[in-house]
Parts: C-alpha cells; sequence; structure tokens
C-alpha cells in the first residue's frame, strides 16, 4: 500500500512540474522518502541510493526555483 502511495506522490510530482509549479519539489520531496524508506525495508541499496540522490537533486533544483525570477512560470 505505501508504494501506490509514493506512486501518486511522485506522479502528483510529475504533473506540478509540468504546470511549472513550485510545490513539485516538496511533493517529490516526499515521494522520495517513501521511496527511501520502502527500499530499506526491502534491502534494496542500489535503489536506495538512487533516491537519496534523487532527494538532493530535488533540494537543489527547490533552491534554484526559489531564488530565480520565475514569474513567467506561474
Amino acid at each position: 500500500m505505501l508504494a501506490w502511495i509514493a506512486s501518486a506522490f511522485s506522479i502528483t510530482g510529475v504533473l506540478l512540474n509540468a504546470k511549472r509549479n513550485i510545490w513539485c519539489w516538496p511533493v517529490w520531496l516526499v515521494s522520495n522518502a517513501l521511496w527511501t524508506y520502502l527500499s530499506i525495508v526491502k534491502t534494496d541499496w542500489p535503489q536506495l541510493v538512487l533516491w537519496l540522490f534523487f532527494a538532493v537533486g530535488n533540494v537543489y533544483g527547490w533552491n534554484c526555483w526559489k531564488r530565480a525570477s520565475y514569474s513567467w512560470w506561474k
């Protein structure tokens, strides 16, 4: 069930990003946290590294969007 919830957050993050909505970043962070937890539970270490890398990328992207003048994105 948790994998379905994580998938829903992932899809929502993609849709928000397509609409250039800054809320895509926190939604993806929640998704990554859920996938990270599932990777730990399943002891899938390569997948865990991937989700942690994505989480770092999300934080970086969120900071870039917050600092940039993206008024044309709204």
